[in-house]
């Protein structure tokens, strides 16, 4: 008797209504409370789906974050790699990052764990998401670059470093209430750039 033919799309559909249920119920989760207080099996209860099922897609809730992230967010990665390789001055640079940061998460699809895992608290994560390491990369080669040519602080990078609150505080808002979003892009560049300005 010939073996059945297994439809890969239909699998991949599956597959993908999986990860959109989880990143639905891990989204509605993070309106509420932060990471640290989230358990995975609270998430595939919310997502309707069986505990032991979630291990197909993640070993842990890290790894679910990590696994949402990268599925969501390499559009912003991208952008923001190009603006930090862009022509412009470390100020103005440091300035289109923070505002293309902010607006993508006033409207990416699943906000909360996006905003959250880019600009959120590192130290939720054991292991910080690429997408946070790779967008905090260039933010601090920027900053270095603004550094060396005398517009930032010798210490800049460190100050940016301490500043990660200002951001995270920006990201809730924005992923909060989109609408104020004209105003947190006022407010947290002028805060990030009179700290890391030579004066």
């Amino acid at each position: 008797m010939p073996m059945p033919k297994i439809f890969t799309t239909r699998l991949s559909e599956n597959r993908d209504a999986v990860w959109a249920a989880l990143a639905s119920a891990l989204d509605r989760c993070l309106l509420e409370k932060p990471l640290a207080k989230i358990s995975l099996a609270e998430i595939a209860a919310l997502a309707g789906i069986a505990r032991n099922t979630t291990y197909n897609y993640a070993r842990d809730k890290d790894g679910l974050v990590e696994a949402i992230v990268e599925h969501y967010a390499d559009v912003i990665v991208s952008e923001v790699t190009e603006i930090a390789a862009g022509p412009q001055s470390p100020e103005e640079r440091i300035r289109a990052i923070v505002l293309a940061i902010l607006a993508w998460v006033a409207d990416a699809e699943h906000r909360a764990i996006v905003g959250h895992a880019i600009l959120g608290v590192a130290s939720d994560f054991t292991k910080p998401p690429r997408t946070l390491m790779l967008i905090r990369e260039q933010i601090l080669a920027v900053t270095e670059q603004g550094a060396k040519a005398g517009a930032f602080r010798d210490n800049a990078t460190l100050t940016w470093s301490l500043l990660s609150g200002v951001i995270h505080a920006a990201t809730t808002q924005v992923v909060r209430q989109p609408l104020v979003r004209p105003q947190v892009e006022t407010e947290a560049t002028r805060i990030i750039l009179a700290s890391i300005r030579r004066s």
